[in-house]
């Protein structure tokens, strides 16, 4: 480099940055300092505890969990089902697999509007609901649940909003005052909408007051849902798991099979007279019945064909079918021709 001339300024030298050290300049955030990188049990490991885990978490804390049991919509097609629904903010929504999705309400009320309801239907295809936990696993239902909880006979001072939110947040995370309470439309009641682990026994009651003077208020949950640990999903407990205990699965019992019913019937017009025999049904193919004749002076009738259709191949059963069949030959002359013609006939029909 050359060196700087007479009365000009020095050149500074800036030394080479590395990609660490533009981290290490880089504003830090809450979570830079979280986590070391360690090995365990031989291999490369980030050690890291659970509750500095739920602390990273807290930005996903209104994430949710689209699970597709039969078949999943295109995400063109639910975005625009998200969009239709008119919601106050974004929504990002993302794929997880083939059968989940990621939804990320960026406003509370949105939030609790989604997953109050917990069961939606895109098209033909139906999308339930559940929390985003850190752990989250395809497959298992998370135990946070939304749940109504109501406080029956709640002096009116705490039918304040802030009261109320306190009062939820003993027993979960508060999501929404009941609009009729917010009024005190039915003072006899405070309801609110909670967010809680399921997994925890419901309480029963909270004190209200201090040492000298309080009382217990009652809790009353509105269907507290059931989980079961086993097979990680909502609406039952072990004992009753059907997977735990396939012996505990309703018996499907099998219908009798019923004998086909179809017959035919062939009456010539003043003709010969008919033996009325039940046809033989193998494969959707019916044999003729024997047919007794007498040879007719007429050499050209018309025959009436009555076919009662079997229940394998109409499922509509005692409703049969008239045609008449005009022959240009003589009817059932004494030849075997003409019993042939006949069987052809009725399995062309």
């Amino acid at each position: 480099m050359a060196a700087p001339q007479h009365g000009e300024a020095p050149l500074l030298v800036r030394p080479s940055k590395t990609f660490a050290s533009i981290l290490a300049q880089s504003p830090s955030s809450s979570s830079s300092g979280i986590g070391h990188l360690s090995t365990y049990k031989g291999e490369p490991s980030l050690v890291i505890s659970r509750q500095d885990m739920l602390q990273i978490a807290a930005p996903y804390s209104n994430a949710l969990v689209g699970r597709f049991a039969f078949g999943r919509p295109s995400m063109e097609i639910i975005h625009k089902f998200i969009v239709s629904l008119g919601l106050k903010g974004e929504c990002p929504i993302g794929l997880l697999d083939s059968k989940h999705i990621l939804l990320r309400p960026s406003v509370e009320e949105d939030y609790t509007r989604l997953w109050c309801r917990k069961s939606w239907y895109i098209g033909k295809f139906h999308m339930s609901l559940s929390k985003w936990t850190i752990d989250f696993k395809p497959g298992a239902e998370s135990s946070i649940a939304p749940v109504w909880v109501n406080f029956p006979g709640l002096p009116l001072p705490f039918f304040e909003k802030q009261f109320l939110l306190k009062l939820g947040n003993l027993l979960g995370r508060p999501l929404k005052v009941d609009e009729a309470t917010a009024a005190l439309k039915r003072p006899s009641v405070a309801r609110i909408l909670l967010e809680v682990d399921i997994l925890n026994s419901p309480r029963s009651r909270i004190w209200i007051g201090d040492d000298q003077w309080g009382f217990w208020q009652k809790i009353e949950y509105e269907e507290y849902p059931l989980y079961c640990v086993f097979c990680s999903s909502i609406g039952h407990v072990e004992s009753t798991c059907h997977q735990k205990h396939p012996e505990l699965r309703p018996v499907r019992r099998a219908r009798p099979s019923v004998p086909s019913q179809g017959r035919q019937v062939f009456q010539p017009k003043g003709g010969p007279a008919v033996d009325e025999s039940p046809p033989v049904v193998d494969s959707g193919v019916v044999a003729a019945p024997r047919v007794q004749v007498r040879e007719s002076s007429n050499p050209t009738a018309d025959f009436s064909i009555t076919v009662i259709p079997s229940s394998s191949s109409n499922p509509v059963r005692g409703n049969p079918t008239q045609t008449t069949v005009h022959a240009q030959d003589p009817v059932l002359p004494d030849s075997y021709r003409g019993v042939l013609r006949i069987h052809r006939m009725i399995s062309q029909y």
